[in-house]
């Protein structure tokens, strides 16, 4: 979006009923009365569908809003990989599940990274070929022992009863 979600985010919370009670008080009492907005208390957790630029602008406007203590659950779009640290502090506190390759970079992913540097966006697909790589020698011992699993740059890999490969995700 734009970037700027208080509005929206005090809309969810609350914490624009807070405003509103405090000023019908003022005018009730006919004096200031001191204030600090409350947000609702029902919520367990916040669920981020976002791109860094939004989920960036969102944890700290949360925060803002007396929503600092809620639990934050995000998809893996909401962190590009390591870019910019001092930018993705804003991103502390978010859960997120992502591909070990974006979240732990091995020697691998570093050489990959080194030798097409402007590559960030197709980086899981490096990791999903070097996953092609890590599996065919093993996929018959996965076929015969079910508990197999391999670990790699994708998460740790087992097959399934379909035949299908799946990966658990690291958070």
């Amino acid at each position: 979006g734009d970037g700027d979600y208080a509005d929206s985010i005090s809309k969810i919370l609350l914490t624009d009923e807070s405003k509103s009670r405090h000023r019908a008080l003022q005018k009730i009492i006919g004096e200031n009365v001191k204030f600090e907005s409350r947000r609702r208390q029902d919520v367990d957790l916040v669920l981020i569908l976002a791109l860094p630029e939004d989920a960036r602008q969102l944890m700290p406007t949360l925060a803002f809003h007396h929503a600092a203590d809620l639990t934050v659950y995000a998809t893996h779009h909401a962190y590009q990989g390591p870019t910019e640290s001092t930018r993705d502090r804003d991103l502390n506190r978010m859960y997120f599940s992502d591909i070990p390759w974006m979240l732990e970079p091995n020697a691998i992913a570093r050489q990959i990274a080194d030798l097409w540097p402007n590559r960030q966006r197709q980086s899981r697909l490096f990791a999903l070929g070097a996953d092609a790589f890590l599996l065919y020698p093993r996929l018959q011992q996965m076929q015969v022992f079910s508990a197999t699993q391999v670990q790699g740059m994708t998460g740790l890999l087992h097959l399934d009863e379909q035949q299908r490969i799946t990966a658990n995700l690291t958070w």
